[in-house]
């Protein structure tokens, strides 16, 4: 019973380092979301996959101590290749986008138990993005909607580890 409940507990421990996001595909046609590096989605690690009008939001999980992207791709075919956010690997990214996406940064528990998160048009615009953090982060959403030299999109934001977030496509 001992050994039970220490894979219990263990396994717990882990879940609860990690940050939860959920995504969702408010553009009226597919995005395929990407990632670098990869996150766990349905208990497999992945680098990307498809939001379509029947499937627009999935939730993902961040391992503890991330530092990566995460963004859109447009015009995507089956294998991968994107007109725009395209990445090494197809389908499922291997490496950053190659270029001309809209891009949501975190960093997690990197100051003071905190996560770090920006929206950064920075290597292009796609799309619209936007990190909303959820309960118990009182810090601003972070968004990018319109490439327009006037708008600031590189502003990095706070919130606890614990905070789980929502980005938001279009």
């Amino acid at each position: 019973m001992i050994a039970l409940t220490t894979v219990f507990l263990g396994v717990l421990s882990v879940v609860s380092s990690a940050t939860f996001v959920t995504l969702n595909n408010d553009c009226g046609y597919q995005v395929d979301a990407a990632f670098y590096p990869t996150v766990e989605f349905n208990e497999t690690q992945t680098g990307g996959f498809a939001l379509t009008s029947a499937h627009p939001s999935a939730t993902v999980l961040l391992a503890d101590n991330y530092d990566g992207q995460i963004w859109g791709r447009t015009g995507c075919d089956a294998e991968g290749n994107c007109a725009t956010g395209g990445c090494p690997g197809g389908e499922s990214c291997t490496g950053p986008s190659n270029g001309g996406a809209t891009i949501a940064n975190f960093a997690l528990n990197v100051s003071n138990g905190n996560d770090a998160y920006s929206v950064s048009d920075t290597n292009g615009f796609n799309i619209p993005v936007t990190i909303e953090p959820g309960p118990g982060c009182s810090s601003i959403i972070a968004r990018c909607s319109h490439n327009n030299l006037l708008q600031v999109c590189d502003i990095q934001e706070y919130c606890p580890t614990t905070t789980a977030y929502t980005v938001t496509f279009c």
